[in-house]
């Protein structure tokens, strides 16, 4: 993963990474493998959609620096939710909601900026170099990326695909059941 951080800051693409499209829940998997503390995280219901191969690696990377954050900045007894849904404008949320010691509005607010705004990496303090990356990577492919309290303490993150990078899953449609013609089993011809 520090390798995919260091690409992304220098601007590159690793396309290499680009093998086809992938369902967003072996993407939400995916990431769970590049964090330590992956056996924190509860996984809801995920929608069964399909991101393009463009998005599918970046997303797994952005997952990967969100789920990383919830995981060290909340209790290690703590449990790590992932949720997902579709906004009525058909867009789809994921959101990673740790219940650990949250970020004041003051910090929020910072943090959320750096999400949108573009900034040179020697100025941004390594501390936050995850979220440096989330920011680049949101810009790169229009995904919003917003850090909100979560109730009771914590952070949410909520990562905002647009339909354009997505399609649902298609489950073929059940065959019609014809009429049942009932054939009377032929009974074997005794040669005599």
């Amino acid at each position: 993963r520090t390798a995919d951080n260091l690409l992304v800051v220098a601007g590159a693409r690793d396309t290499a990474r680009t093998a086809g499209p992938i369902a967003l829940a072996i993407a939400l998997r995916s990431a769970l493998a590049e964090i330590e503390d992956y056996q924190r995280v509860k996984l809801g219901e995920l929608l069964e959609i399909i991101l393009d191969a463009a998005v599918g690696p970046d997303l797994v990377l952005v997952f990967a620096e969100l789920l990383e954050n919830a995981t060290s900045f909340s209790p290690p007894d703590s449990t790590v939710e992932v949720e997902t849904r579709l906004q009525s404008d058909g867009k789809c949320v994921a959101a990673i909601v740790d219940h650990g010691i949250g970020m004041t509005p003051q910090q929020l607010a910072q943090e959320n900026e750096r999400l949108v705004e573009r900034e040179r990496l020697e100025i941004t303090p390594t501390s936050v170099l995850g979220l440096f990356v989330v920011g680049r990577l949101a810009r790169r492919h229009s995904l919003d990326v917003r850090l909100a309290a979560t109730p009771g303490g914590g952070v949410t993150a909520e990562v905002i695909i647009p339909t354009s990078l997505f399609s649902p899953v298609l489950v073929p449609e059940p065959i019609p059941k014809t009429a049942q013609q009932s054939i009377a089993p032929r009974s074997p011809s005794l040669l005599s």
